[in-house]
């Protein structure tokens, strides 16, 4: 059931990857960031390029603690780039995490770009670590709408037998140059039943000097429950 899931919302984003006509975009992949899992930096982002960000959660009921991970990204050359981010728990810091992205091509009419993304996390607090592969497509339609897909799959690296299947699709609305509204939904398929969907609406701002804000609200559902999920990114961009 899990992998059928998988291949049916795959068939949905490559439905959307149909060529259209469109306006003229300032740049034809020019497709916003999932909120929650976002790219480690835009597929076409150039040599040079970096941002500081942090993302801010509340998930699963614990209102208690606010969850948080600053991360830096930096473009080494255009089409690859690498990122360091480190999760904390309220004031503690508990997982290390480094990700790296390799654009692999683009269609010819330049309005679909493909890539890959690597990470590899440490928990601090149990000792494991894990190691993740997306494959990424991401697909402008028109001048108003985009759409971005992230399939993969996560493992412990100390149990190669525990394989998780990860899957991210996201639905951007351009409002203008400045704001987007997009709709992002997760899906992690775990070998013990432990499969949970997360669906969060969502608003980006492009504010002054790089400065971006990011914030939406959502649900996550388990097998057993479903909770209130709020989160938000602060981000700045320092571009050539």
């Amino acid at each position: 059931m899990k992998i059928f899931i998988f291949i049916i919302l795959i068939f949905i984003n490559s439905v959307a990857l149909a060529e259209k006509a469109f306006d003229q975009y300032g740049s034809k992949v020019e497709v916003p960031e999932p909120l929650f899992i976002d790219l480690v930096r835009g597929l076409n982002s150039k040599t040079g390029e970096w941002e500081i960000n942090s993302l801010f959660s509340h998930s699963q009921g614990r209102f208690q603690q606010m969850n948080w991970a600053p991360e830096i990204e930096y473009v080494i050359r255009t089409g690859t780039s690498i990122e360091f981010e480190f999760p904390m728990e309220g004031g503690e810091l508990t997982h290390y995490k480094v990700a790296g992205q390799q654009r692999l091509y683009r269609n010819l009419s330049g309005s679909t770009v493909h890539g890959l993304q690597f990470i590899y996390e440490t928990n601090r607090q149990f000792n494991h670590s894990e190691t993740s592969i997306f494959y990424i497509v991401a697909h402008r339609i028109n001048y108003r709408f985009s759409v971005l897909g992230m399939y993969g799959f996560r493992n412990q690296v100390e149990n190669w037998n525990g394989i998780n299947t990860l899957l991210n699709q996201s639905v951007f609305y351009n409002y203008s140059r400045e704001v987007d509204f997009g709709l992002e939904i997760n899906y992690d398929a775990g070998q013990l039943n432990e499969d949970y969907w997360q669906v969060i609406p969502q608003v980006h701002l492009a504010l002054n000097d790089g400065y971006k804000i990011q914030f939406g609200f959502g649900a996550l559902a388990s097998e057993d429950q479903i909770n209130p999920v709020g989160t938000f990114r602060i981000i700045r961009e320092f571009n050539q």
